[in-house]
Protein backbone atom coordinates (compact mmCIF):
# COMPACT_ATOMS: atom_id res chain seq x y z
CA UNK A 1 0.00 0.00 0.00
CA UNK A 2 1.65 3.72 -1.03
CA UNK A 3 1.54 6.35 1.40
CA UNK A 4 -1.19 7.75 -0.75
CA UNK A 5 -3.52 5.31 0.34
CA UNK A 6 -2.30 5.04 4.06
CA UNK A 7 -3.29 8.75 4.23
CA UNK A 8 -6.42 8.31 2.98
CA UNK A 9 -7.39 5.04 4.95
CA UNK A 10 -6.21 6.74 8.41
CA UNK A 11 -8.51 9.26 7.59
CA UNK A 12 -11.15 6.94 6.53
CA UNK A 13 -10.62 5.29 10.06
CA UNK A 14 -11.05 8.51 11.68
CA UNK A 15 -14.50 9.21 9.82
CA UNK A 16 -15.99 6.64 10.97
CA UNK A 17 -14.70 6.24 15.03
CA UNK A 18 -15.34 10.80 15.24
CA UNK A 19 -18.88 10.04 13.43
CA UNK A 20 -19.92 5.98 14.55
CA UNK A 21 -23.19 7.80 15.99
CA UNK A 22 -24.44 8.16 12.58
CA UNK A 23 -24.79 4.27 12.13
CA UNK A 24 -27.33 4.04 15.12
CA UNK A 25 -29.77 7.19 12.98
CA UNK A 26 -33.18 5.23 11.50
CA UNK A 27 -35.00 6.65 9.21
CA UNK A 28 -37.07 9.94 10.08
CA UNK A 29 -38.61 12.82 7.92
CA UNK A 30 -38.15 13.22 4.39
CA UNK A 31 -36.77 9.25 4.85
CA UNK A 32 -40.46 8.08 4.27
CA UNK A 33 -41.71 10.34 1.15
CA UNK A 34 -38.19 9.65 -0.57
CA UNK A 35 -38.57 5.79 0.10
CA UNK A 36 -42.08 5.42 -0.63
CA UNK A 37 -41.82 7.47 -4.29
CA UNK A 38 -38.66 5.40 -5.14
CA UNK A 39 -40.11 2.04 -5.42
CA UNK A 40 -38.93 0.76 -8.78
CA UNK A 41 -41.29 -2.41 -10.27
CA UNK A 42 -40.73 -1.35 -14.02
CA UNK A 43 -38.44 0.46 -16.08
CA UNK A 44 -40.36 3.49 -16.42
CA UNK A 45 -39.94 3.78 -12.81
CA UNK A 46 -36.17 4.30 -12.98
CA UNK A 47 -36.96 6.47 -16.07
CA UNK A 48 -39.63 8.69 -13.83
CA UNK A 49 -36.95 9.56 -11.18
CA UNK A 50 -35.22 12.09 -13.69
CA UNK A 51 -38.63 13.74 -15.10
CA UNK A 52 -38.29 17.67 -13.60
CA UNK A 53 -42.09 17.92 -13.52
CA UNK A 54 -42.03 17.29 -9.41
CA UNK A 55 -43.08 19.40 -6.26
CA UNK A 56 -39.77 18.73 -4.90
CA UNK A 57 -36.53 19.95 -5.63
CA UNK A 58 -34.45 18.13 -8.80
CA UNK A 59 -32.03 15.86 -6.86
CA UNK A 60 -33.14 12.60 -8.30
CA UNK A 61 -29.40 10.95 -8.20
CA UNK A 62 -29.51 11.91 -4.38
CA UNK A 63 -32.98 11.26 -3.78
CA UNK A 64 -34.98 8.38 -6.12
CA UNK A 65 -31.67 6.60 -7.14
CA UNK A 66 -30.20 7.04 -3.73
CA UNK A 67 -33.48 5.25 -1.97
CA UNK A 68 -34.57 3.03 -4.72
CA UNK A 69 -30.42 1.71 -3.87
CA UNK A 70 -31.96 1.21 0.11
CA UNK A 71 -34.21 -0.38 -0.74
CA UNK A 72 -32.17 -2.96 -2.89
CA UNK A 73 -30.11 -3.57 0.56
CA UNK A 74 -33.15 -4.24 2.37
CA UNK A 75 -33.88 -0.97 4.10
CA UNK A 76 -31.45 -2.04 6.18
CA UNK A 77 -30.08 0.95 7.89
CA UNK A 78 -26.30 0.30 8.61
CA UNK A 79 -25.71 -0.55 4.88
CA UNK A 80 -27.28 2.28 4.27
CA UNK A 81 -25.04 4.44 6.77
CA UNK A 82 -22.12 2.65 4.88
CA UNK A 83 -22.93 3.46 1.39
CA UNK A 84 -23.22 7.14 2.82
CA UNK A 85 -19.78 6.87 4.68
CA UNK A 86 -17.94 5.10 1.35
CA UNK A 87 -19.06 7.93 -1.05
CA UNK A 88 -18.04 11.06 1.79
CA UNK A 89 -14.61 8.93 2.12
CA UNK A 90 -14.15 8.83 -1.49
CA UNK A 91 -14.79 12.52 -1.38
CA UNK A 92 -12.69 13.42 0.70
CA UNK A 93 -9.91 10.87 -1.18
CA UNK A 94 -10.53 12.93 -4.71
CA UNK A 95 -9.98 15.90 -2.41
CA UNK A 96 -6.77 14.80 -0.99
CA UNK A 97 -5.19 13.93 -4.32
CA UNK A 98 -6.29 17.41 -5.45
CA UNK A 99 -4.66 19.61 -2.69
CA UNK A 100 -1.51 17.67 -3.50
CA UNK A 101 -1.49 17.54 -7.25
CA UNK A 102 -2.06 21.64 -6.81
CA UNK A 103 0.34 22.43 -3.84
CA UNK A 104 3.25 19.33 -4.03
CA UNK A 105 2.99 19.34 -0.94
CA UNK A 106 1.85 15.73 1.18
CA UNK A 107 1.89 17.75 4.79
CA UNK A 108 -0.74 20.79 3.28
CA UNK A 109 -2.79 17.47 1.65
CA UNK A 110 -3.21 15.39 4.56
CA UNK A 111 -3.71 18.07 6.80
CA UNK A 112 -6.33 19.81 4.10
CA UNK A 113 -8.05 16.89 4.07
CA UNK A 114 -8.24 15.91 7.65
CA UNK A 115 -9.34 19.36 9.19
CA UNK A 116 -11.80 19.17 6.64
CA UNK A 117 -13.22 15.25 6.93
CA UNK A 118 -13.45 15.52 10.38
CA UNK A 119 -14.97 18.64 10.79
CA UNK A 120 -18.12 18.64 13.24
CA UNK A 121 -20.32 20.27 10.55
CA UNK A 122 -20.68 16.89 9.21
CA UNK A 123 -23.05 15.64 11.89
CA UNK A 124 -25.82 17.40 9.71
CA UNK A 125 -24.49 15.65 6.20
CA UNK A 126 -23.60 12.00 7.47
CA UNK A 127 -26.13 11.30 9.94
CA UNK A 128 -29.46 11.37 8.18
CA UNK A 129 -29.94 10.01 4.62
CA UNK A 130 -32.45 13.13 3.58
CA UNK A 131 -29.25 15.39 3.35
CA UNK A 132 -26.96 12.48 1.40
CA UNK A 133 -27.45 14.85 -1.33
CA UNK A 134 -24.97 17.45 0.02
CA UNK A 135 -22.65 14.11 0.51
CA UNK A 136 -23.40 12.94 -3.13
CA UNK A 137 -22.26 16.66 -4.73
CA UNK A 138 -19.15 16.83 -2.56
CA UNK A 139 -17.83 13.74 -3.95
CA UNK A 140 -18.69 14.16 -7.73
CA UNK A 141 -17.77 17.65 -7.83
CA UNK A 142 -14.29 16.62 -5.72
CA UNK A 143 -13.92 13.82 -8.66
CA UNK A 144 -15.02 16.11 -11.42
CA UNK A 145 -12.07 18.46 -9.99
CA UNK A 146 -9.43 15.94 -9.76
CA UNK A 147 -10.03 14.60 -13.43
CA UNK A 148 -9.97 18.15 -14.49
CA UNK A 149 -6.24 18.76 -12.90
CA UNK A 150 -5.79 15.29 -15.04
CA UNK A 151 -6.77 16.82 -18.25
CA UNK A 152 -9.86 13.91 -18.23
CA UNK A 153 -11.87 16.24 -19.47
CA UNK A 154 -14.69 13.91 -20.71
CA UNK A 155 -14.79 12.53 -17.31
CA UNK A 156 -14.94 15.30 -15.45
CA UNK A 157 -18.13 16.70 -17.09
CA UNK A 158 -20.03 13.33 -16.42
CA UNK A 159 -18.99 13.67 -12.50
CA UNK A 160 -20.34 17.34 -12.87
CA UNK A 161 -23.42 16.06 -14.59
CA UNK A 162 -23.55 13.57 -11.85
CA UNK A 163 -22.84 16.10 -9.38
CA UNK A 164 -26.21 18.75 -10.83
CA UNK A 165 -28.20 15.59 -10.91
CA UNK A 166 -27.51 16.04 -6.57
CA UNK A 167 -28.15 19.65 -5.83
CA UNK A 168 -28.93 22.57 -7.32
CA UNK A 169 -25.41 24.33 -5.27
CA UNK A 170 -23.28 22.38 -7.97
CA UNK A 171 -24.05 24.72 -10.64
CA UNK A 172 -21.38 27.13 -9.37
CA UNK A 173 -18.59 25.09 -9.83
CA UNK A 174 -17.84 26.92 -13.48
CA UNK A 175 -17.40 29.91 -11.21
CA UNK A 176 -14.42 28.84 -9.33
CA UNK A 177 -13.35 27.43 -12.55
CA UNK A 178 -13.14 30.33 -14.05
CA UNK A 179 -11.58 32.21 -11.25
CA UNK A 180 -9.03 30.37 -11.36
CA UNK A 181 -8.57 30.97 -14.98
CA UNK A 182 -8.90 34.38 -14.91
CA UNK A 183 -5.87 34.38 -11.71
CA UNK A 184 -3.69 31.99 -13.91
CA UNK A 185 -3.15 30.18 -10.89
CA UNK A 186 -0.26 27.73 -11.33
CA UNK A 187 -0.68 23.97 -11.20
CA UNK A 188 -3.99 24.03 -13.02
CA UNK A 189 -4.39 22.46 -16.37
CA UNK A 190 -4.77 25.17 -19.05
CA UNK A 191 -8.29 25.01 -19.35
CA UNK A 192 -9.43 26.81 -22.40
CA UNK A 193 -12.59 29.21 -22.82
CA UNK A 194 -14.07 26.28 -24.61
CA UNK A 195 -13.84 24.24 -21.91
CA UNK A 196 -14.82 26.82 -19.18
CA UNK A 197 -17.92 27.85 -21.41
CA UNK A 198 -19.25 23.93 -21.87
CA UNK A 199 -19.36 24.19 -18.02
CA UNK A 200 -21.39 27.31 -17.32
CA UNK A 201 -23.48 25.59 -20.21
CA UNK A 202 -24.39 22.24 -18.32
CA UNK A 203 -25.24 24.67 -15.19
CA UNK A 204 -27.74 26.53 -17.50
CA UNK A 205 -29.59 23.24 -18.69
CA UNK A 206 -29.71 22.27 -14.92
CA UNK A 207 -31.14 25.62 -13.95
CA UNK A 208 -33.76 24.62 -16.67
CA UNK A 209 -34.65 21.51 -14.79
CA UNK A 210 -34.32 23.01 -11.47
CA UNK A 211 -37.30 25.52 -12.21
CA UNK A 212 -40.46 23.43 -11.40
CA UNK A 213 -39.62 22.16 -8.24
CA UNK A 214 -37.87 25.02 -6.72
CA UNK A 215 -40.57 27.19 -7.65
CA UNK A 216 -43.13 24.96 -6.21
CA UNK A 217 -41.27 25.11 -3.09
CA UNK A 218 -40.63 28.62 -2.44
CA UNK A 219 -44.42 28.79 -3.27
CA UNK A 220 -45.33 26.18 -0.28
CA UNK A 221 -42.06 26.95 2.10
CA UNK A 222 -41.23 31.12 2.56
CA UNK A 223 -38.52 30.19 4.59
CA UNK A 224 -37.17 29.21 1.16
CA UNK A 225 -37.80 32.54 -0.45
CA UNK A 226 -34.83 34.77 -0.68
CA UNK A 227 -35.01 37.67 1.34
CA UNK A 228 -32.66 40.47 -0.53
CA UNK A 229 -31.84 42.37 3.27
CA UNK A 230 -28.55 43.71 4.43
CA UNK A 231 -29.31 42.81 7.76
CA UNK A 232 -30.37 39.47 6.96
CA UNK A 233 -27.21 38.73 4.71
CA UNK A 234 -24.58 40.13 7.21
CA UNK A 235 -26.35 38.05 9.86
CA UNK A 236 -26.43 34.99 7.75
CA UNK A 237 -22.59 35.77 6.66
CA UNK A 238 -21.44 35.59 10.31
CA UNK A 239 -22.78 32.66 11.53
CA UNK A 240 -22.21 30.69 8.48
CA UNK A 241 -18.48 31.58 8.92
CA UNK A 242 -18.11 31.51 12.85
CA UNK A 243 -20.06 27.76 12.68
CA UNK A 244 -16.58 27.45 9.79
CA UNK A 245 -14.68 28.02 12.29
CA UNK A 246 -16.04 25.79 15.18
CA UNK A 247 -18.71 27.91 16.83
CA UNK A 248 -21.80 25.94 18.18
CA UNK A 249 -24.85 25.22 16.00
CA UNK A 250 -27.35 26.08 18.33
CA UNK A 251 -26.11 29.55 19.11
CA UNK A 252 -27.92 31.49 16.64
CA UNK A 253 -30.96 30.08 17.89
CA UNK A 254 -30.61 32.35 21.30
CA UNK A 255 -29.22 35.35 19.55
CA UNK A 256 -31.81 37.62 17.60
CA UNK A 257 -29.08 38.95 15.64
CA UNK A 258 -25.29 39.12 16.02
CA UNK A 259 -25.92 42.71 17.63
CA UNK A 260 -28.71 41.47 19.84
CA UNK A 261 -28.92 40.44 23.29
CA UNK A 262 -27.39 36.61 24.49
CA UNK A 263 -30.95 35.05 25.62
CA UNK A 264 -30.52 33.28 28.98
CA UNK A 265 -31.50 29.98 27.24
CA UNK A 266 -28.44 29.44 25.55
CA UNK A 267 -26.35 28.81 28.97
CA UNK A 268 -27.89 25.35 29.86
CA UNK A 269 -26.34 24.61 26.60
CA UNK A 270 -22.63 24.58 27.71
CA UNK A 271 -23.52 22.14 31.33
CA UNK A 272 -23.95 19.39 28.48
CA UNK A 273 -21.49 16.37 28.49
CA UNK A 274 -18.63 17.78 26.56
CA UNK A 275 -19.76 20.49 26.19
CA UNK A 276 -16.75 22.22 28.84
CA UNK A 277 -14.67 20.42 26.93
CA UNK A 278 -15.47 21.68 23.19
CA UNK A 279 -15.42 25.08 24.27
CA UNK A 280 -12.38 25.17 25.91
CA UNK A 281 -10.18 23.46 23.39
CA UNK A 282 -12.44 25.30 20.48
CA UNK A 283 -10.63 28.73 22.52
CA UNK A 284 -7.04 27.39 22.52
CA UNK A 285 -7.64 26.02 19.23
CA UNK A 286 -8.59 29.45 17.60
CA UNK A 287 -5.98 31.69 19.85
CA UNK A 288 -3.31 28.79 18.76
CA UNK A 289 -4.18 28.97 15.10
CA UNK A 290 -3.81 33.18 15.29
CA UNK A 291 -0.58 32.93 17.03
CA UNK A 292 0.59 30.19 14.30
CA UNK A 293 -1.15 32.91 11.63
CA UNK A 294 1.01 35.92 12.61
CA UNK A 295 4.48 33.52 13.44
CA UNK A 296 4.01 31.85 9.82
CA UNK A 297 2.85 34.90 7.50
CA UNK A 298 6.41 36.89 9.30
CA UNK A 299 8.41 34.38 7.89
CA UNK A 300 6.48 32.90 4.47
CA UNK A 301 5.13 34.79 1.47
CA UNK A 302 1.37 34.55 1.18
CA UNK A 303 0.54 32.73 -2.82
CA UNK A 304 -2.15 35.90 -2.64
CA UNK A 305 -3.25 34.51 -6.03
CA UNK A 306 -4.41 31.02 -4.26
CA UNK A 307 -5.63 33.32 -1.53
CA UNK A 308 -8.28 35.62 -3.20
CA UNK A 309 -9.42 32.01 -5.07
CA UNK A 310 -9.52 30.81 -1.62
CA UNK A 311 -12.29 33.57 -0.59
CA UNK A 312 -13.77 33.53 -3.94
CA UNK A 313 -14.64 29.85 -3.81
CA UNK A 314 -15.85 30.41 -0.02
CA UNK A 315 -18.46 33.65 -0.91
CA UNK A 316 -19.38 31.53 -4.27
CA UNK A 317 -20.76 28.78 -3.09
CA UNK A 318 -22.45 30.33 0.75
CA UNK A 319 -24.16 33.49 -1.64
CA UNK A 320 -27.42 30.87 -2.12
CA UNK A 321 -27.81 30.62 1.47
CA UNK A 322 -27.06 33.92 2.57
CA UNK A 323 -30.26 35.47 1.36
CA UNK A 324 -32.46 32.53 3.16
CA UNK A 325 -34.07 32.50 6.15
CA UNK A 326 -33.71 29.08 7.09
CA UNK A 327 -30.38 28.83 8.27
CA UNK A 328 -28.48 25.04 8.43
CA UNK A 329 -24.98 24.32 8.96
CA UNK A 330 -25.50 21.60 6.78
CA UNK A 331 -24.74 23.91 3.66
CA UNK A 332 -21.35 24.43 4.71
CA UNK A 333 -20.63 21.31 2.93
CA UNK A 334 -18.19 23.13 -0.11
CA UNK A 335 -17.76 26.75 1.66
CA UNK A 336 -16.05 24.64 3.79
CA UNK A 337 -13.44 23.26 2.05
CA UNK A 338 -11.50 26.70 1.60
CA UNK A 339 -11.67 27.54 5.48
CA UNK A 340 -10.16 23.96 5.84
CA UNK A 341 -7.38 24.79 3.38
CA UNK A 342 -6.37 28.09 4.91
CA UNK A 343 -5.96 26.53 8.29
CA UNK A 344 -4.11 23.82 6.71
CA UNK A 345 -1.58 25.79 4.98
CA UNK A 346 -0.76 27.75 8.32
CA UNK A 347 -0.64 24.31 9.99
CA UNK A 348 1.95 22.93 7.45
CA UNK A 349 4.26 25.49 7.26
CA UNK A 350 4.28 25.65 11.10
CA UNK A 351 5.17 21.49 10.95
CA UNK A 352 8.61 22.73 9.00
CA UNK A 353 9.07 25.74 11.22
CA UNK A 354 7.52 24.82 14.83
CA UNK A 355 6.52 21.12 14.52
CA UNK A 356 5.60 20.97 18.34
CA UNK A 357 3.59 23.82 18.21
CA UNK A 358 2.01 22.25 14.93
CA UNK A 359 1.13 19.16 16.79
CA UNK A 360 -0.45 20.76 19.39
CA UNK A 361 -2.70 22.96 16.83
CA UNK A 362 -3.49 19.27 15.47
CA UNK A 363 -3.98 17.78 18.58
CA UNK A 364 -6.34 20.61 19.74
CA UNK A 365 -8.49 20.29 16.62
CA UNK A 366 -9.58 16.54 17.13
CA UNK A 367 -10.19 17.18 20.12
CA UNK A 368 -12.59 20.38 19.65
CA UNK A 369 -14.54 18.30 16.84
CA UNK A 370 -14.67 14.89 18.52
CA UNK A 371 -15.92 16.90 21.69
CA UNK A 372 -18.54 18.94 19.05
CA UNK A 373 -19.82 16.76 17.40
CA UNK A 374 -20.79 14.68 20.76
CA UNK A 375 -22.37 18.53 21.57
CA UNK A 376 -24.26 18.18 18.28
CA UNK A 377 -25.57 14.85 18.69
CA UNK A 378 -26.96 15.66 22.07
CA UNK A 379 -28.53 19.04 20.91
CA UNK A 380 -30.00 18.35 17.25
CA UNK A 381 -33.22 16.53 16.86
CA UNK A 382 -31.84 13.47 15.01
CA UNK A 383 -31.50 10.93 17.78
CA UNK A 384 -34.74 11.91 19.95
CA UNK A 385 -36.91 11.28 16.07
CA UNK A 386 -34.90 8.60 15.66
CA UNK A 387 -35.59 6.75 18.65
CA UNK A 388 -39.50 7.83 17.98
CA UNK A 389 -39.10 6.16 14.80
CA UNK A 390 -37.91 3.09 16.02
CA UNK A 391 -40.56 2.78 18.23
CA UNK A 392 -43.40 3.50 15.68
CA UNK A 393 -41.97 1.01 13.38
CA UNK A 394 -41.53 -1.66 15.94
CA UNK A 395 -45.33 -0.93 16.95
CA UNK A 396 -46.74 -1.14 13.74
CA UNK A 397 -44.91 -4.56 12.90
CA UNK A 398 -46.03 -6.01 16.32
CA UNK A 399 -49.79 -5.57 15.24
CA UNK A 400 -49.33 -6.16 11.73
CA UNK A 401 -52.37 -8.34 11.83
CA UNK A 402 -54.72 -6.36 13.33
CA UNK A 403 -53.78 -2.86 12.25
CA UNK A 404 -53.60 -3.73 8.24
CA UNK A 405 -57.03 -3.65 7.55
CA UNK A 406 -57.40 -0.17 8.73
CA UNK A 407 -58.18 2.86 6.37
CA UNK A 408 -56.80 5.42 8.70
CA UNK A 409 -54.68 5.37 12.13
CA UNK A 410 -55.28 8.66 14.79
CA UNK A 411 -52.55 9.25 16.97
CA UNK A 412 -54.17 10.50 20.09
CA UNK A 413 -53.07 13.20 22.60
CA UNK A 414 -53.16 12.93 25.98
CA UNK A 415 -56.45 15.20 27.71
CA UNK A 416 -54.29 17.45 29.31
CA UNK A 417 -52.56 18.82 26.64
CA UNK A 418 -53.28 21.97 24.21
CA UNK A 419 -51.79 20.31 21.12
CA UNK A 420 -49.54 23.29 21.12
CA UNK A 421 -45.45 23.63 21.00
CA UNK A 422 -43.55 20.56 20.53
CA UNK A 423 -47.07 18.66 21.67
CA UNK A 424 -47.38 14.23 21.49
CA UNK A 425 -48.90 14.24 18.09
CA UNK A 426 -46.94 17.20 16.51
CA UNK A 427 -43.27 15.28 17.15
CA UNK A 428 -44.63 12.05 15.62
CA UNK A 429 -45.81 14.23 12.53
CA UNK A 430 -42.51 16.04 12.29
CA UNK A 431 -41.13 12.48 12.82
CA UNK A 432 -42.74 10.37 10.36
CA UNK A 433 -43.86 12.95 7.54
CA UNK A 434 -47.59 12.87 7.90
CA UNK A 435 -48.91 9.01 6.18
CA UNK A 436 -45.99 8.68 4.32
CA UNK A 437 -44.54 6.00 7.09
CA UNK A 438 -47.20 3.41 6.77
CA UNK A 439 -45.61 2.71 3.16
CA UNK A 440 -42.35 1.66 4.48
CA UNK A 441 -44.08 -0.57 7.47
CA UNK A 442 -46.87 -2.06 5.36
CA UNK A 443 -45.67 -1.75 1.79
CA UNK A 444 -48.28 -0.40 -0.70
CA UNK A 445 -50.90 0.73 2.25
CA UNK A 446 -53.19 3.61 1.32
CA UNK A 447 -53.96 4.62 4.89
CA UNK A 448 -54.12 7.99 6.17
CA UNK A 449 -52.57 9.20 9.62
CA UNK A 450 -54.54 12.24 11.64
CA UNK A 451 -52.63 13.58 14.48
CA UNK A 452 -54.39 15.01 17.41
CA UNK A 453 -52.96 18.58 17.59
CA UNK A 454 -54.73 19.18 14.63
CA UNK A 455 -58.50 18.62 15.61
CA UNK A 456 -58.91 16.45 12.55
CA UNK A 457 -62.23 14.97 11.57
CA UNK A 458 -61.84 11.34 12.22
CA UNK A 459 -62.98 8.48 9.48
CA UNK A 460 -64.62 5.25 10.04
CA UNK A 461 -62.66 2.06 10.53
CA UNK A 462 -59.84 4.22 11.98
CA UNK A 463 -57.79 2.77 15.09
CA UNK A 464 -56.90 5.25 17.84
CA UNK A 465 -53.29 5.34 19.03
CA UNK A 466 -51.91 7.31 22.17
CA UNK A 467 -49.52 9.67 21.27
CA UNK A 468 -47.41 9.35 24.27
CA UNK A 469 -46.51 5.90 23.89
CA UNK A 470 -43.85 6.64 21.75
CA UNK A 471 -42.37 9.61 23.13
CA UNK A 472 -39.49 9.32 25.72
Amino acid sequence: MNTNNKIIGLIALLVVLFFFGAFSINFIVDDFYFLKISRVETLSDITAFFSPLRTTFYRPLASEVFYAIITLLGRNIYLAHMLVFAVYILGIAALYRSIKHISGNIVFACCGALLYALHSTHVFQLYTFNTFQEVLMMTTLAWSFWMLLQKKYATSQVFFIAALLSKENAVLYPGILLAAKVLRLHHFPTLSWKHIMLFFGYSAAALLLYVPGTQNVAATESIYTPQFSVSLISNNAFWYTAWAMGAPNFVPDHMRSIFGPVLPTLWPYFDLPFAKLYTASLILYLMGLILGSVMVIRKQNIAWKMAVWYVLFFVIFLTPALPIVHKWMVRLTLPLIPIALAQAWIIAHLVKQHRSFAGILIALYLVTNFASIRVHEITSNYRHQSTLSERVQEYFIKNREDYTFASSYYFVDPIDTDGTAWGWSKQLENTLHGSDFIDHVYPGSKAVVFYGYRKPQIRPNTIPIPADLFIP
